[in-house]
């Protein structure tokens, strides 16, 4: 089975869990949502309909046979059929999110050690231009992956913090 495939499958599991039980627990893999979510990070996910997220929030949504945990930027277009989201590391919105895309609204994020609870907080300003200086600045952005990813342990071996971090 090629990569696509069990990639569609696992979108396909995740959102009939939603479906059935409510809630979902995902682990965030890549950058798109940097200063918020890190690499790493355990989401908790409630279902939600299409009347009940608001401007701020972070929805997971499934799009060509991916996940997508991004920020709400506007809601006002739902009497349209559609939300604007867009990656809080991400240059430009995603494509319009229709109804039957949308998942579920992140209510938790659990960051590195079990039990550390990080709040699902809206975007101020400070975290805005992190967002925007992580997105337009390779560089900055390698430099916070790995700063982020060294181990809290000094006996940890270094490597293996890293690849902890990789997307």
């Amino acid at each position: 089975m090629d990569a696509e495939v069990l990639a569609q499958h696992k979108c396909m599991l995740a959102a009939e869990v939603l479906r059935s039980s409510g809630h979902l627990k995902l682990r965030a893999t890549g950058t798109s949502m940097l200063p918020t979510l890190w690499p790493g990070d355990v989401l908790t996910i409630e279902s939600s309909t299409f009347a009940q997220v608001k401007n701020g929030d972070i929805v997971l949504f499934s799009r060509g046979g991916r996940l997508f945990a991004h920020r709400l930027l506007e809601t006002g277009k739902k009497q349209s059929g559609i939300l604007l989201a867009r990656g809080d590391c991400m240059p430009c919105a995603d494509a319009p999110v229709r109804p039957t895309e949308l998942l579920g609204t992140v209510t938790k994020i659990e960051r590195d050690y079990p039990g550390l609870f990080v709040p699902v907080l809206p975007l101020s300003p400070v975290r805005r231009l992190l967002g925007w200086m992580l997105c337009h600045f390779d560089l900055l952005q390698r430099a916070a992956l790995r700063t982020y990813a060294l181990p809290a342990d000094p006996g940890q071996p270094f490597e293996a913090a890293v690849a902890r971090a990789q997307p």
